[in-house]
């Protein structure tokens, strides 16, 4: 195909655990059904031997974290920029798919060097259990709380 891509591969020690392999197979599926501007692109996954693996989109940029850990000041309009391109791609999994993202951190967000943001992590991605309500006295928003 002639494209530069990045490959996510599941560790070979990860692979004898059934729980792990059902979790990238995961992510590989959630990966194909999404198709957006600011969602990193999956283009093959497979399994080749014991080695599992996911082909997607390689983005000429770095992730945000490492970014703001160099430059902790990002300009406000690349900001906005960015934050923006973000909120697009998680508004796209859930007017969608009603898909939730439930890890958004910098690390999994990558910007190119156009600044144009890009979401990766699609194992995170989850489609909510309709019959559950939400128990709003564990809602939290930020980290995980400390015991």
């Amino acid at each position: 195909m002639q494209r530069e891509v990045a490959l996510k591969i599941l560790s070979p020690a990860m692979t004898a655990d059934p729980e792990f392999v059902k979790r990238f197979m995961h992510e590989v599926q959630t990966a194909a059904m999404l198709e957006h501007p600011n969602v990193v692109t999956a283009f093959d996954a497979g399994q080749a031997g014991d080695i599992y693996y996911l082909a997607v989109s390689y983005v000429d940029g770095e992730e945000i974290g490492k970014r703001l850990a160099r430059e902790p000041v990002i300009p406000e309009r690349e900001a906005l920029q960015i934050v923006r391109g973000v909120a697009e791609a998680l508004a796209y999994a859930w007017n969608k798919f009603q898909m939730v993202h439930r890890d958004v951190k910098t690390c999994q967000h990558h910007a190119d060097l156009r600044r144009h943001a890009q979401v990766d992590g699609y194992g995170h991605l989850q489609v909510p259990v309709r019959e559950q309500p939400i128990n709003h006295d564990r809602l939290h928003c930020g980290a995980r709380p400390t015991t």
